[in-house]
This record gives C-alpha cells, sequence and structure tokens, in this order.
C-alpha cells in the first residue's frame, strides 16, 4: 500500500510543471501569482489522491482481511485510508518539487526512478533503517518511512511478527529400577509353612529374578525419537529487529500524520521558492 501510494503521488506530479512551464511563464507574464498557480495544483492532486487512495486501499481488503486493531481513531481500515492519503499527497508534492527543479521533460525519468527506489529502501520494511546512524536519519526525509510506519502501528505489526524459536529439550533416557535386596529373615526369604516344591523359585531375591529375566528395557513413551533435528529444521527462523515508530500507540500514529503533513509543507515551500524564481532571470 505505502510503496503504491508513493509511486501513485510521484508518477502523477513530476511532469506536470516542466511540462507546463511555457504556459506558466506566459501566464505569469500578465499577473499570475506562482502561489496562486502551485495552490490550484495542490488542490487537484490532493483530490485524486483521495479518490485513488480509496480505490486502492478497497481493492486491498477486499482480497485481505481487514485490520483487527487500530490505533487512535478506533478504526483501522480508516487509518489505513488517512495514513495512505497522506503518503501519496506528501509524494505529489516532492514530485511537484521535483518538477519544478528539472529544466527538461527528460530529466525527469532518472530522477522519478531513484525517488522511488529511495522510498522502497528507506520505508523501514524492507530493510531495517532504525538505530543505524546516517540512514535513520535520511529516512526522516522520506514520505514513505511515516507512511509504513502509521500503517504499522494500526495493524500492530510487532505483535504479527514471527516470534524467535524454542530451544528444543532432549529427552532423557530411562533410568531403570534400583532392586533392593531384603534383610535375612524377613518375609520376603522365610519360606511360609507348608511351602511347595516350588517354594525355592519364590525365595529367590530380586536380584536373581532380574538376572534371569534380562536387561531392563525403558518404557516406549521415553525413547529418544530419531526426528528431533527434523522437528528443529521446522522451528521458525528468529523475528526481525523491530522499530520503536511501529509500536501500536495513538501517539506514534499521530506522529507518523503529522511527519506527513509537515514534509508536504515543506516541499510546497520549497515548490513555490523555485517557482518564483522561475522566469526571473535566475
Amino acid at each position: 500500500l505505502i510503496v503504491g501510494a508513493a509511486f501513485m503521488g510521484l508518477a502523477a506530479t513530476a511532469r506536470d510543471l516542466v511540462n507546463e512551464r511555457p504556459i506558466f511563464l506566459r501566464e505569469r507574464a500578465v499577473g499570475l501569482a506562482p502561489s496562486a498557480y502551485l495552490g490550484s495544483k495542490l488542490i487537484a492532486f490532493g483530490g485524486l489522491a483521495l479518490v485513488q487512495s480509496a480505490i486502492m486501499v478497497a481493492l486491498v481488503m477486499a482480497v485481505k482481511p481487514p485490520p483487527d486493531s487500530a490505533s487512535a481513531l478506533g478504526n483501522g481500515i480508516v487509518e489505513i485510508y488517512l495514513a495512505v492519503v497522506a503518503t501519496t499527497f506528501a509524494c505529489a508534492t516532492l514530485g511537484l518539487l521535483i518538477s519544478a527543479l528539472v529544466s527538461t521533460s527528460e530529466q525527469v525519468m532518472p530522477l522519478l526512478i531513484v525517488t522511488l527506489m529511495a522510498q522502497l529502501v528507506l520505508c523501514g520494511g524492507l530493510i531495517p533503517v532504525a538505530d543505524r546512524a546516517g540512514l535513520e536519519q535520511l529516512a526522516w526525509a522520506s514520505p514513505s518511512r511515516w507512511g509504513y510506519a502509521a500503517t504499522a502501528t494500526t495493524v500492530d505489526v510487532l505483535e504479527k511478527r514471527p516470534k524467535p524459536p524454542t530451544a528444543a529439550v532432549p529427552p532423557t533416557a530411562a533410568v531403570p529400577p534400583t532392586a533392593v535386596t531384603p534383610p535375612e529373615g524377613s518375609a520376603a526369604t522365610v519360606a511360609p509353612t507348608g511351602a511347595s516344591a516350588d517354594a525355592p523359585a519364590a525365595q529367590q531375591t530380586p536380584q536373581a529374578q532380574d538376572a534371569t529375566a534380562g536387561p531392563a528395557t525403558a518404557p516406549a513413551g521415553n525413547a529418544p525419537t530419531q526426528d528431533a533435528p527434523a522437528a528443529q529444521d521446522a522451528q521458525i527462523a528468529p523475528d526481525p529487529s523491530g522499530d520503536d515508530l511501529w509500536v501500536q500507540s495513538a501517539g506514534n500514529w499521530w506522529l507518523s500524520l503529522g511527519m506527513l503533513a509537515a514534509l508536504a509543507v515543506i516541499f510546497t515551500v520549497a515548490t513555490g521558492w523555485r517557482l518564483s524564481r522561475t522566469g526571473s532571470g535566475v
């Protein structure tokens, strides 16, 4: 969802301003304000982000089970939809900035591909970026980083990731019972009065009976099995390192949405500054 949102936002706007630059320069010569021109673009692409995000979330929820938890609004689907909308709009403003910086439309495609790959890498789902000096700070400027964090805290991804394996306990061998010789003169060694001719066999000590019966065998239930290595191989692999932004809480969700809004404002201000310099001889 988040990578798709980043693609939708960037692809929709990356060529827009550079393709309309001759029209913009002509209209600006007769009094068009760059802020009004940029504001019309934001309104148009904001509405497009709402529609595109609704369609994409609906398609995903049609084939995937909806989230059974929520962080801030009490409805997981609504939280995911708002996170996708915010990510799409923030990436749309980033695409407008790219379009304002390049000189020709042919320069857009290399920057678009690099930016999309950066969104994929810096989101944190493919490569861990938490607690990595340099990479984590670079990810702060990536809309996909905060969009992924918002959806991760909604679905509580830390509780759904694989758990670490448990160590297999080796089976213990059965210990044969220890034979105890009763003292002489006890009831086990003294034949009763009137015993038959089989009395000597009944008067045998436990050691003699064990010797004639053969070695003791361990019970079948305690015998070690040969499938222990296979059971160990079937254990789940260790879980990946988590991210503090993925912990399910309303604070993390609002922080992620706030950072997406802040990035959209920063990209918009930078785009407006660049438009104000376009055609002014700079």
